[in-house]
């Protein structure tokens, strides 16, 4: 099997300026009512050098993926892959410098009153050494 090449997966990342429509860690799904639908985006690849990976405050079993985008805005996004979750629990450090997969969940409220909110979460990490090197 092949190894893929920093560069061949750094071409598909996106500007990080806005993620997932804005730049909260959600997106009310009534915003989907005024973007037409050749607009929508559910999944985002960005570059970060500066991620932080911590436990979640709410939950001590689940991982958050801290980082600022290059405006300036802080996000903490849950983490859901797996292998990453995993060396985390492990107890293994995971490089700041990393390609991020942001993902969106379908629109979720805890009540009737609240509007539904799609909330952003790294589907995927792809870690890169300080040699550039995929790891």
């Amino acid at each position: 099997v092949g190894r893929v090449k920093p560069k061949d997966l750094l071409k598909y990342c996106e500007d990080d300026s806005v993620i997932l429509h804005n730049n909260l860690e959600h997106v009310r799904a009534s915003c989907f009512r005024m973007i037409p639908s050749y607009g929508w985006k559910s999944l985002q690849f960005v570059h970060n050098k500066n991620v932080v990976f911590e436990k979640d405050e709410n939950n001590k079993t689940k991982w958050r993926a801290k980082f600022t985008s290059s405006k300036g805005t802080d996000l903490s996004l849950r983490i859901t892959d797996p292998v990453i979750c995993e060396r985390l629990n492990q107890g293994e450090n995971i490089s700041k410098d990393c390609l991020l997969t942001v993902s969106m969940a379908p629109g979720w409220s805890p009540d009737k009153k609240t509007a539904k909110r799609c909330y952003k979460f790294v589907a995927g990490v792809v870690e890169l050494n300080s040699l550039g090197q995929i790891v």
